[in-house]
């Protein structure tokens, strides 16, 4: 559900609307379930605003996760309702604009495929290794905040089924999510495959990392998900994927003037 509606801020706000802004009277996007989407103006942009409609996107995501990032800092994100929303939005959001932009940058794919030719071969390597780390220090604060939250839903009694919940409770689950997730169109097979090992590979290795002992007792811990609770979530997972599926992927034009 975040990741679709990532994709659709992403596209619509990012990429259609900037058309929008830079002339075109409305805007075409499509948005998939699989986590790929596209958005461009009705008319075509004059050259000189090529590029800042090809960055909107990544600069839309990076914006709403750093507002609601800072919204965080205010508070020590909780299991609860608001929490949750608030901390998975500024999760999905950071990672979706750091991980595109890498993917840009590695592969020379999407929105960011011409950013390795602009900083030419050494800029290249000090950029990946500046996004790869920074990338690797926003999932390090999520795998805690998650570790928080398993620990403040299933209540965990030792240490090995802390472990086990981690483990069953989001790392498997989201395995499946980053494997079942094609992304970009007309992907070569090698790219999609080195894409998802590392991602997969951090995620293990943070997991690793954060199930090495129980999460400290917090002063307000977070209540544990009730089962109106995790309907809502779940039917508002399967509202988005319908959406997506049916209507969105399906390619939706949108005017804004005549």
């Amino acid at each position: 559900m975040m990741m679709t509606g990532s994709l659709v801020l992403h596209e619509i706000v990012g990429h259609g609307l900037a058309a929008v802004l830079c002339g075109a009277s409305g805007m075409t996007f499509a948005v998939s379930p699989g986590f790929a989407g596209w958005a461009v103006g009705t008319e075509p942009p004059v050259p000189e605003d090529v590029g800042l409609i090809t960055w909107a996107g990544i600069a839309v995501n990076l914006t709403v996760g750093l507002v609601v990032l800072g919204m965080l800092r205010l508070r020590s994100p909780r299991l609860t309702p608001a929490g949750l929303v608030l901390f998975w939005t500024a999760t999905t959001e950071l990672g979706h604009a750091i991980g595109y932009t890498l993917q840009g940058l590695i592969f020379q794919q999407g929105d960011a495929e011409d950013l390795a030719s602009m900083l030419g071969p050494m800029g290249r390597l000090v950029a990946i290794g500046a996004l790869g780390a920074l990338f690797v220090v926003l999932a390090r604060w999520a795998l805690r905040g998650v570790a928080g939250f398993i620990w403040d839903h299933f209540r965990s009694s030792t240490p090995g089924a802390f472990r086990r919940d981690f483990v069953l409770g989001f790392t498997l689950p989201m395995t499946a999510l980053v494997m079942w997730a094609p992304g970009l169109p007309q992907r070569k097979i090698w790219t999609i495959l080195a894409f998802n090992f590392v991602v997969l590979g951090v995620l293990f290795g943070l997991t690793a990392w954060c199930v090495r002992r129980a999460p400290p007792e917090r002063e307000q811990p977070g209540v544990p998900i009730t089962g109106r609770w995790a309907l809502g979530w779940t039917l508002a997972a399967l509202a988005t994927f319908a959406a997506a599926h049916f209507w969105l992927s399906k390619g939706v034009t949108v005017l804004i003037r005549s």
